[in-house]
This record gives C-alpha cells, structure tokens and sequence, in this order.
C-alpha cells in the first residue's frame, strides 16, 4: 500500500532535518536523490530540495561540496522541473570553488545555470553572473572564454541599472584588452577608471585608482611606438598623480624620447605581470620590442640620418632587426623615414615643420659662416704677414 503524500512528505521532510543537523554527506545525498526522482511529486519534491539548496552554506565546506554537485549530477536531464534550485544551488557552489580559488571550476559552474529556461531571470541577474563568469575566467588567464561571457553581457548594461556591476565590467574589459596586449586601448581603459572619484562605488578606492593608473602607465608603456601611444604618454605625463608612481621614471623617459637605458628597463620590468612578460613570436619579450620601438623613435630626435649597423649597435640589436623594425614601423604609419636598402641607411622624416626648423638653422649658419669668412678677409687684407704666417705654417685656406 503506497504511503500517502502527506505522509510521505513528512517522512522525508525529517529524514532531511536530521541529515542536517548531522552534516552528514552520504544520507543527505541519499535524500537529494529520492527528491528529484521522477516517481516523486513535484509538490513535494521542490519546497523540500529548495530546503536543502538553502541549507547548503550552513554545512562544513567538504559537505557543502559534495552534496552540491551530487544533487546537480542527480538531477542530470530534469533541470526544467527544478530551475531556481538549481540557479540558487550553482551560485552557492561556485562560491565555496571561489573561496578555494578554484576559478575555472567556478565559472563553469556558473555557466550550467539555464538562462534560457522557463524561470524568468531578470537582466540585472544575468548581467551580474555574466560578468562574475568573464571575472573568474580571467584569474585563471582564460581571456578566450572571459571575452565570450564579457560580449553577452555587453547588451545588457543598458538594461540593467547596476553601477557596481557596470564598473566590473569596465575592469573585466581593460583587462581583456591588456591580456590580448592591446595595449593603447587598455591603457585608455586603465587611465579612464583610475579617474573615478573615490566612493563611486563601494569598490572604488584611492588605492584602487592608483592601481589603475600604474595600469594604464605599464600598458602605455608596452603600447607600440607612433603618434598614438605619444598621446596617451603625454596624457600620463601631465597627471599629477604619476609622479608617485615606481613607473615615473620611465614614463617621463619615454615622454620626452629619451633612449632608455638597460637598468631603466630592467628596474621597470619587475613590476610587469606574467602575460606581459610572454616571449612573441621572434624570440623577444613584449617589453623588449616596445624598448627597440621606443629607441628607434627617438633616435630619430637625435639623427638625420643612420647606417643600419649603427643603428643595431644603438638598439642593442643585429642590424637585420634593426632594418626589420624599421621597415615595420614606416609601413604601420608610426615613423616616418625612407629606407635606402642599398647604402645600408635610414633617412628620418620628421614632417614639413621639423624641416622647415633644419632649413633655417642652415641659413643661419651659412649667414654666420659668411659673416666670419668676410672678417677674415679684412683682416688678411689689413694684415697681409697673418697669412704668410698662416701659410708658413700649413693652415692655410684652401682656394
């Protein structure tokens, strides 16, 4: 004779407050499996699986644990039926993983909850989980799927009037930027939050935009050479609170295009984070093409014109790469020159205005120079035994 409902709810109901209050794991998940049986009902199953979904963070962390991912493993297929258990149940469970920086795992967990389903979840809800999920990724360097998770959450910032969560995102997304190592945008990501006032949120603190703004300096600083990243350099520069930065050094080195010494480099890369010290394709760092960038540039402050040989010699570089960098830079717009491949030499442009400047300089100093050759003249003229002395004794001047 089957037990009637009621009864059976009862029965279950206790078995459940006692598991509970044992924190026993195995007769809890014995429990979590009659419950989502399909021969049980559903009036009785929810309210007593929403019980212990409630329950779950009152338990020991290995319980909670265990128990959780037995019932999401127990209810397999028939999800539809428990919808909020679960959604309530996954965000329970990713923060005990997140709690063990375990963040893959959480933000997978995360990402089983049924967004689409027949419980209504509201956009504020899906934006905060969302942008939690791309969150997670990014602690375990996963900027493939943080990216992902960043772009579904993107059309509902509109929709969802959450300022934390906006500002969240705006640092997910900078960070997107800086682990793909665009840098110039990350940059600008980096110096736009480290302008927030302090109080903007509760997560927004001086320490806080500090940190954002040694971001955006690092980045600008790992940006490629040209007019682009001048800018944002010169934007840096004129902050005020740069000058107490450990990056100040080098920030006012490159802005003023100075060539940057070795330990300058070294000094500054201690405080690099480890995708920004990756290895590219040609064998060197990021830092040590943006340093090559950096002193061709300003190389071109200092010279005319350079031989290739000379050049390498002056990057610290074979004078192929040298070529090579330079050629890449002319063809990317971020240097102007013309290469003559033939005599080995590199003729900087460096624009109509800076000609104009070398074109009166010449003037000026052919104007000095035939100033000073009438004077000599005048004084041989007058003084005819000064220049058979000058001739006497070699230093004449050529005809």
């Amino acid at each position: 004779m089957a037990t009637p409902p009621r009864e059976r709810s009862a029965q279950l109901e206790a078995a459940l407050d006692a598991a509970l209050a044992a924190s026993d794991a195995a007769a809890l998940q014995q429990v979590a499996t009659t419950l989502v049986d399909a021969a049980l009902a559903l009036s009785t199953s929810v309210p007593l699986l929403s019980k212990l979904v409630q329950a779950v963070p009152t338990l020991p962390e290995p319980v909670a644990i265990a128990v959780s991912e037995h019932i999401l493993s127990a209810v397999g297929a028939r999800v539809p039926s428990f919808e909020a258990e679960v959604t309530s149940l996954r965000e329970k469970l990713a923060t005990l993983y997140e709690s063990q920086e375990e963040w893959t795992q959480a933000a997978q967990t995360l990402r089983g909850i049924p967004f689409d389903g027949s419980h209504t979840l509201s956009h504020a809800f899906k934006l905060r989980v969302q942008v939690k999920i791309a969150r997670l990724y990014l602690e375990d360097d996963k900027t493939v799927e943080a990216e992902m998770f960043l772009n579904r959450a993107a059309p509902l910032l509109h929709e969802a009037d959450d300022q934390a969560v906006a500002l969240q995102y705006r640092v997910a997304f900078a960070r997107i930027l800086d682990a793909k190592r665009r840098f110039s945008e990350a940059a600008m990501q980096y110096y736009s939050l480290s302008q927030l006032p302090p109080g903007t949120t509760a997560e927004v603190t001086t320490d806080q935009t500090t940190e954002a703004l040694g971001f955006a300096v690092r980045c600008a600083v790992l940006a490629p050479a040209g007019p682009q990243r001048s800018r944002i350099l010169s934007m840096l520069w004129k902050d005020e609170r740069t000058r107490e930065l450990d990056s100040w050094a080098m920030l006012e080195a490159m802005h003023c295009q100075r060539l940057l010494p070795p330990s300058l480099v070294a000094a500054f890369s201690e405080a690099l984070a480890p995708h920004q010290c990756a290895t590219l394709a040609g064998g060197e760092t990021v830092l040590a093409r943006a340093v090559v960038e950096h002193n061709l540039a300003a190389a071109a402050a200092l010279y005319v014109n350079i031989g290739f040989a000379e050049l390498g010699e002056l990057l610290g570089v074979s004078a192929g790469r040298a070529e090579e960098t330079a050629a890449k830079m002319i063809q990317e717009g971020r240097m102007r020159g013309v290469m003559d491949q033939v005599d080995g030499v590199l003729e900087f442009d460096t624009g109509a205005d800076a000609k104009e400047e070398v074109l009166q300089w010449d003037v000026q100093i052919a104007g000095v120079c035939a100033e000073l050759d009438a004077c000599c003249e005048a004084i041989l003229t007058r003084h005819p035994e000064l220049a058979q002395a000058v001739g006497a004794g070699g230093g004449g001047r050529p005809a």
